[in-house]
């Protein structure tokens, strides 16, 4: 008989940390399937630090092993590093997948919510099947995964499904190798897992699903709105070919003419709405499920409030089986928008819901798996061939940074579009949309998002980096942690998005940072900008001309007061006050004539958003915003649909107190002109893109030797941002703008945090941590 050190003298180990997207997609028994197909003994396990993995057996299987691992991975996993030693063999005979509970800092990424694959629709589709029709069907490729996490490593016992025990059935399939739901961590079915129920006014209906889809669905045809509790929270649905049925829930939601998003039952049922390329149907078909907005078509079958007079809309495909079977039975696009009443946070909790949404939905579904995270949906477009962030939330967020430190810093935002940004010491992230800071309700969930996301990934910030307006919450919040405090004026942080995800971190940059508002080292309200950018810090080398903006940020929604304004630099006051009656004929004019020229009530401005506010409501004669972007949305629109070529509107180039500056008076007059001969507004819309594009490409040239990263939410816009591009790479310039980091504020706090960091590793290389 042998000893066992003879047995394992032919014997080797070997120990695999990998780190990444490496749990809640099926890495677990892949690795297992694999491992036992090489006849090798040991473990695999979720941890802290992502995979672990320790395999033993002889040499040639091992090194086989090791050779065909990252063929394995399941499609979504994404390895950020892969660390191997040789270890001592054990003598175990089996191969075991392993469970762990593990306290901490996080360092792996947290697996993200995924639609249902089509092998799990299959099945639900299918009569023999112990899931047929079970709404809430998952496997190791799809199904909830961030909104059910509690605490990592990603294990059920550390989920909101740690309460249903499982059925025998379901037992089976978790524990056999060769089933789909091997390890399993989100399996369940009728018999063992959460349930579905409907209810309205005077009717309550569970256990029975197909009569609860029938309900639902008679409501959605009966012009009714629904409340469905999804992945990650509430939404809303209504016939999205109903206009009294839309304009019902514009009313109830107070969203006058905010577009809506809609989904559709296929890639076929998309093309009937808008124009699609192969890239946006890769990505609507992606198991990440975003919105993405499209250019629609000219004539769909969409009520005409879903969009309004923008040309784009937002489409989706179904994300559950519940989605899949109220797009398939209402046969329209149905309106999926968030479960929230206006400016508040995303209703997840069916008691809450029923209370906050009664006002605006007449029917619930509801389910009773425990929403631990609620989460927005992602809202993608895609500009140059490429795929650009607008909302980062479910499939996509959290989100992982190339930011390494070992310092704790909290970065939180701004006020619009607010995300945070934090590194613990061993990983940094972007949070999920949080929303507008307008609210109590909002500011109280960005308080809890900040709580909840510290515990999960342990972490206690060291320092808080925050906006310089001292107005906005996420400042005025950050000033009473009684933590050191680092400020980051707001272009800095946009410019530094883009360097931090092209990594750029180390090289200056021209950045053209182009939004609605921004506080500036001037105390003006900057918007257009150009900057020349480091990691630590940039000096402002050029801006749009500034203009008054009559009384203040009250302005954004009355673009008419703008215009007037602009009038008036352009062309004079008596021109404008003539001009301005002409166009805006019920307008107080010559009240908004009286406060341009006081700084206390018409404060200075150079920003890009303001400036397309000013132009659209010019050109459109319209006088009241809804919301902000509308009008540059509107704008874009209407250069979209025109059909010809037209001679760009000449933006000069001139030199302010050191600074070079954008001029638009002379397109202004030029506007004017046009308007008086009735040129089109089509034609108007294209002439002042395609200048205002000539006249950056001039200001670009000032400073030739620099990258450029674009940034800002003004680059949302689809033809600024594909006609600049291609313009100064004709030039001969490297051009660089977000991709996964939301270009517009939901990607500010990634920005802040790489400057905190800069800031801070320099100030300790030069021994003289401070002030910063």
């Amino acid at each position: 008989m042998s000893s066992p050190d003879s047995t394992l003298q032919n014997v080797v180990a070997h120990r695999i940390i990998l780190n990444g997207i490496v749990q809640g997609i099926g890495m677990r028994p892949a690795v297992a399937r694999l491992a036992q197909m090489h006849h090798l003994s040991g473990s695999v396990s979720n941890q802290l630090t992502g995979l672990l993995i320790v395999v033993e057996g002889s040499p040639s299987d091992v090194d086989e092993f090791r050779d065909q691992l990252s063929s394995h991975f399941p499609t979504d996993a994404k390895i950020t590093s892969r660390q191997e030693i040789k270890c001592e063999a054990t003598g175990n005979t089996e191969f075991r997948i392993l469970e762990s509970i593990a306290t901490g800092r996080l360092e792996t990424i947290l697996p993200a919510d995924l639609a249902t694959c089509d092998q799990c629709q299959h099945e639900y589709s299918s009569p023999d099947d112990a899931r047929y029709r079970y709404p809430m069907i998952s496997c190791t490729s799809c199904g909830p995964r961030y909104s059910i996490i509690k605490r990592m490593p990603f294990e059920r016992e550390q989920s909101s499904l740690k309460d249903y025990d499982l059925c025998v059935n379901c037992r089976e399939d978790y524990t056999n190798s060769s089933s789909r739901r091997f390890h399993a961590q989100t399996i369940a079915c009728p018999v063992c897992g959460p349930t579905y129920w409907y209810e309205k006014p005077g009717q309550f209906v569970e256990l029975n699903y197909d009569l609860m889809i029938q309900l639902a669905v008679e409501d959605i045809k009966r012009g009714d709105i629904v409340g469905l509790c999804g992945v990650g929270g509430y939404q809303l649905l209504v016939d999205g070919t109903n206009s009294a049925a839309v304009q019902r829930l514009q009313q109830r939601k107070k969203r006058e003419s905010k577009p809506f998003a809609v989904m559709v039952q296929s890639l076929d049922a998309a093309e009937l709405l808008a124009s699609l390329n192969q890239i946006e149907r890769e990505i609507l078909a992606d198991s990440r499920n975003p919105v993405v907005l499209l250019n629609q078509l000219a004539r769909n079958r969409l009520a005409r409030e879903v969009t309004g007079p923008v040309g784009t809309i937002g489409v989706m495909l179904p994300t559950t089986p519940v989605h899949q079977e109220l797009c398939r039975l209402v046969n329209v696009p149905l309106i999926v928008t968030s479960g929230n009443v206006e400016d508040k946070p995303i209703e997840s909790v069916p008691s809450k819901a029923r209370s906050e949404l009664a006002d605006i939905a007449d029917c619930f579904l509801h389910h009773n798996r425990e929403i631990v995270r609620p989460i927005d949906d992602s809202v993608v477009r895609i500009a140059g061939g490429q795929q650009i962030t607008i909302r980062c939330g479910r499939g996509l967020s959290p989100l992982k940074l190339p930011i390494s430190t070992q310092m704790q810093i909290l970065a939180v935002g701004a006020e619009q579009k607010n995300a945070i940004a934090f590194s613990n010491g061993s990983q940094s992230i972007l949070s999920p949309h949080i929303g507008d800071l307008k609210t109590l309700a909002s500011r109280t969930y960005f308080e809890q998002q900040i709580t909840e996301l510290q515990t999960l990934y342990q972490m206690d910030p060291e320092y808080i980096v925050h906006d310089l307006h001292p107005e906005y919450y996420s400042t005025a919040w950050a000033t009473q942690q009684r933590k050191p405090l680092i400020g980051v004026q707001h272009h800095h942080a946009h410019i530094v998005s883009g360097m931090l995800e092209h990594n750029l971190l180390d090289e200056n940059v021209l950045g053209l940072a182009f939004d609605g508002t921004g506080l500036g080292d001037d105390a003006t309200i900057w918007g257009g900008e150009f900057l020349l950018s480091s990691a630590v810090g940039y000096k402002r080398v050029g801006n749009i001309a500034p203009f008054s903006l009559p009384g203040g940020t009250a302005a954004i929604l009355s673009p008419w007061k703008i215009a007037v304004s602009l009038l008036e630099s352009a062309m004079g006051a008596e021109a404008a006050s003539e001009i301005g009656h002409q166009i805006f004929s019920d307008a107080c004019v010559e009240n908004i004539l009286q406060i341009t020229g006081r700084q206390h009530l018409s404060p200075q401005t150079s920003s890009m958003g303001r400036l397309f506010d000013g132009i659209t409501a010019l050109i459109t004669r319209r006088t009241e915003s809804s919301y902000e972007g509308q009008f540059p949305m509107i704008l874009e629109a209407l250069a979209q649909i025109c059909d010809s070529v037209q001679t760009p509107y000449r933006f000069e180039v001139s030199t302010v107190d050191h600074r070079i500056q954008l001029e638009w008076k002379t397109a202004i007059r030029q506007i004017v002109h046009d308007i008086d001969a009735g040129t089109a507004p089509a034609a108007i819309a294209c002439r002042f893109h395609r200048g205002l594009v000539q006249g950056i490409r001039k200001m670009c040239r000032h400073f030739p030797d620099y990258p450029i990263v674009l940034s800002g939410g003004c680059f949302q816009n689809r033809i600024l941002l594909e006609t600049l591009r291609r313009e100064l790479e004709e030039d001969h310039r490297n051009v660089f703008c977000p991709v996964s980091i939301p270009l517009n504020d939901g990607g500010l706090a990634a920005g802040q945090l790489a400057i905190a960091v800069a800031r801070l590793t320099r100030n300790a290389d030069h021994n003289s941590v401070g002030a910063v």
